[in-house]
Order: C-alpha cells, then sequence, then structure tokens
C-alpha cells in the first residue's frame, strides 16, 4: 500500500483563463455603460456587470496568488478543499459520477462514508446529500490533468469499492 503525502492544488491555467475572461467581460462592461449612445438600462446592466465580473477579477486573483492545497492525501485520510479530514477507515465505497451543469458535464470522484453524523458538514456537503450525491467529492476539473491518473490510483489502493467506470480522459 502506499504510504506517501500528497498535496494537489487547482489547476492554475484554468484559474488564469477564468481570470482573463472576467477582465475581458469588465472591459466590456465598463465599454457598454460609457458609451455615448447608452440608455439608462444599458447603462445599469454595465453597472451591474463591472461589479459582478470585477468581484471575478479579485476572486481569482485571490486564487491564483494563493498556494492553498485542494486535495491532501496521507496514510490515514484525505482532505478535501475546506472540508475536514475524512478517514480512510470511514469510507465504504467511492464512485464516479456526472453532473450536467449549464449544458456542460462536470465529473466528480464521491466517496459514501459510514457515520457521517461524526463529521461536521458544509453547507455544500448537506446539500450533495439531499440531491442523492455522496456528501465528500473531488472535482476533477479543479485537479490537473497530470494529477488525475495518480490520485485514481491512490483511490483505489486505499478503497477496495471503488467503481471508477466512467470514460473520463485521464
Amino acid at each position: 500500500m502506499d504510504t506517501g503525502y500528497y498535496k494537489f492544488y487547482e489547476n492554475k491555467f484554468k484559474i488564469f483563463l477564468l481570470f482573463l475572461g472576467s477582465i475581458a467581460f469588465v472591459a466590456l462592461c465598463f465599454w457598454m455603460r460609457n458609451s455615448d449612445d447608452a440608455d439608462m438600462v444599458e447603462r445599469l446592466a454595465g453597472g451591474i456587470g463591472i461589479i459582478f465580473f470585477g468581484l471575478g477579477v479579485i476572486i481569482f486573483l485571490f486564487k491564483l496568488l494563493a498556494n492553498k492545497v485542494y486535495l491532501e492525501i496521507t496514510p490515514t485520510y484525505i482532505k478535501i478543499g475546506n472540508s475536514e479530514k475524512l478517514l480512510w477507515t470511514d469510507i465504504t465505497c467511492a464512485k464516479e459520477f456526472c453532473m450536467n451543469i449549464k449544458g456542460s458535464q462536470q465529473h466528480w470522484w464521491g466517496f459514501e462514508v459510514k457515520d457521517i453524523e461524526k463529521y461536521n458538514l458544509t453547507f455544500t456537503q448537506k446539500i450533495n446529500i439531499n440531491w442523492g450525491y455522496p456528501p465528500f467529492c473531488i472535482s476533477l476539473a479543479l485537479l490537473a490533468q497530470k494529477d488525475r491518473q495518480l490520485v485514481k490510483h491512490i483511490l483505489q489502493e486505499h478503497i477496495s469499492d471503488c467503481k471508477f467506470d466512467l470514460k473520463v480522459d485521464l
């Protein structure tokens, strides 16, 4: 069994693309708001867009500059984002699933756990349970392409009941 300590970070290239996209939309909204022939609705929409996408610029800039661990794997636990440490002994199974979010398929690896009451679940984890999804999930979109295969291998070593059968580009 693998005894290493691993830390995986969010895909910085994707965050950089989102950062650039937010800057482009701020510029577009600024142009729309300050256009000479803009009516009141266009000015209002431009102002709202500047605020919304401006917040995106700030958030993605902080994500680019932060060196925050997205996924931590040790011999005794796995920690995903801001969630609590999930002990390997508490995981009953791991499965791969797909959600269609706004026309785009998002792939996830989720973990079912025994004795869920001992964990302080986040708001998102509670929503996952209510919608029939596992409370602890790894978003494949947040992992760099090169890290996915290694994470899959480690998970298969630690969890006896792994259902990774979707055809996802690894």
